[in-house]
């Protein structure tokens, strides 16, 4: 039985009713939750537990956009490097992905819309110069150079949701609806999104929290034609295009944006790519979008006597906690998953919302809870990973989620999670609300600064790499080390100089990539700034 109660999450699952009470109370749980593809067991919901409900705001909702295809989202993609063996090339740009997540749009005019490059001259192809041959879905360019490589930057319909898509697969469900994502700059779609959150409101009244997973736009997770993942950068925003958000970026920005100002060769501007001032304009663009739609559903929730809580993933670009616009959303809490101590970090320094929780791994799903498999293993590695990163500065919750029913039988496994949460909430009894000891001021220096605070070398979320390992091995061990962290950009420093309370400033990345800065550092006041401050006793790593 453990010692203590409240402050932990279950993921309670329909028709394990002894199962979802037993680890309520085991855990000490004061809230359940539901998760993609489970429902909870009316039951549960009369035992005082709060009620957290997983809401979907841009998918899960077939009906209404089946009726209304021209509004799925729409994704920025590249062909693959084409080769011209003579003046003539036909370029297959759908070869290498996945036809029932991605169909190209030609709705829209290809000739406005798409782009051919030829990638050896480092030329735009006049659009006179190639034509759509929809049949095969090739692009056949015409006066191409021998011996050049060229490709094709197409825009198209996401017609699968990414992370159903994984989780469908996963799981093995079947025939099972593929959910279709709709975009809330369409009209009819963000009419739909309002009209429909009423009617769950006022049909939903004994949920507690309403758990937005996420709001509009998911990070960019492309699969190849095998349904594996082709493409995956977790804060990437190529699928948060439209004609519509082109046409509004060009009124609002006086300019016209490329498609390769999307797609980067193929890069699709990740965050290891230096951002280019129009870059930068598109993500401010979608981040003041974003926040403003964002905050509509919020003040809906709220106005019906319920908390506004926010999944960190998934359809969260756009959203950045640590951006400008991100407190005028006005949500209740942020839950996340924790991989380690940095993005235990990044969750529970989050500001600008009344609570923070750590959504702990493993995530109760087959691929990990299977015969043969010890998943204490991998609780027991989330769980110190965290801890000492806890112990500087706590989230409020924990929780975990997927499906109880495997979760159970794994006894070890339970009875571990107890030990966990009994923990927890002692550490947090302890040193809730307290600041602990620092010896430096350490500043972690890059070209986006508190922007992507604790999220720098991330490719997928928490998933180590091993071209990232070393860099991404910083913040692990900032994040549990007895020093205040804070982030600056180079443009901080540029335009407000070196905060007067920096002890140390780290530097840590690539060369040429965002975190070291690449050209950034051919700027003769960045370098004489930072010369001074370090002959005035500054450290400088």
């Amino acid at each position: 039985m453990s010692k203590s109660q409240g402050r932990v999450t279950l993921p309670a699952q329909a028709g394990y009713m002894k199962e979802s009470l037993e680890l309520l109370s085991r855990w000490g749980a004061d809230a359940i939750r539901d998760c993609d593809g489970t429902e909870l067991p009316p039951e549960l919901k009369k035992t005082g537990a709060k009620i957290y409900s997983t809401y979907f705001v841009a998918r899960g909702h077939n009906e209404f956009v089946k009726e209304n295809m021209g509004e799925c989202q729409q994704i920025y993609l590249m062909s693959k490097f084409q080769t011209a063996r003579e003046n003539k090339v036909a370029i297959p740009f759908m070869a290498g992905y996945f036809k029932e997540q991605i169909k190209p749009d030609y709705d829209h005019d290809p000739k406005k819309w798409w782009e051919v490059i030829d990638r050896t001259g480092g030329e735009v192809v006049d659009a006179k110069n190639w034509e759509v041959n929809k049949a095969d879905e090739t692009v056949v360019v015409h006066g191409a150079v021998p011996f050049h490589e060229y490709t094709v930057t197409f825009l198209a319909y996401v017609i699968w949701d990414p992370t159903q898509m994984y989780n469908h697969l996963t799981n093995n469900w079947g025939d099972v609806e593929h959910d279709i994502p709709f975009d809330v700059r369409k009209p009819k779609s963000r009419q739909f999104i309002h009209d429909y959150l009423d009617k769950w409101l006022a049909e939903n009244e004994e949920t507690d929290v309403v758990r937005f997973t996420t709001f509009f736009y998911h990070f960019t997770l492309v699969f190849n034609e095998e349904a594996r993942e082709k493409y995956v950068d977790w804060f990437g925003y190529s699928a948060s295009v439209s004609v519509e958000a082109l046409e509004a970026f060009e009124e609002e920005k006086g300019y016209r944006l490329r498609p390769e100002d999307i797609v980067t060769a193929g890069y699709h501007n990740n965050p290891f790519i230096c951002p280019t001032p129009k870059f930068r304009d598109f993500l401010d663009f979608q981040q003041k979008f974003v926040a403003q739609e964002a905050k509509k559903l919020v003040k809906k929730v709220q106005r019906a006597g319920k908390e506004a809580m926010m999944f960190l993933g998934d359809n969260w670009i756009g959203i950045e906690p640590y951006g400008k616009y991100f407190p005028q959303i006005g949500l209740d809490a942020v839950v996340g998953s924790v991989g380690g101590g940095t993005t235990l970090r990044m969750i529970s320094e989050i500001p600008a919302v009344k609570y923070t929780e750590a959504r702990f791994l493993p995530y109760f799903f087959p691929d990990t809870f299977r015969e043969g498999n010890n998943p204490v293993v991998e609780a027991k590695s989330n769980w110190l990973a965290a801890r000492r990163a806890i112990l500087r500065k706590p989230v409020d919750r924990i929780g975990y989620g997927g499906y109880l029913s495997l979760a159970y039988k794994f006894p070890k496994f339970v009875s571990y999670v107890e030990k966990v949460a009994d923990e927890f909430r002692e550490i947090y009894e302890n040193i809730a609300g307290q600041t602990p000891y620092t010896g430096l001021k350490v500043a972690v220096l890059n070209a986006w600064g508190r922007l992507r605070s604790w999220q720098a070398h991330m490719v997928a979320h928490a998933i180590p790499y091993k071209q990232t390992y070393t860099y991404a091995g910083v913040l692990e061990a900032l994040s549990g080390s007895s020093v205040d962290v804070s982030f600056l950009s180079f443009d901080d420093i540029l335009e407000e100089g070196i905060p007067s309370d920096v002890d140390v400033i780290i530097n840590a990345g690539l060369r040429d990539t965002a975190f070291s800065g690449g050209a950034a550092w051919r700027d003769q006041k960045l370098l004489r700034l930072l010369r001074e401050w370090i002959d005035q006793g500054g450290g400088f790593i």
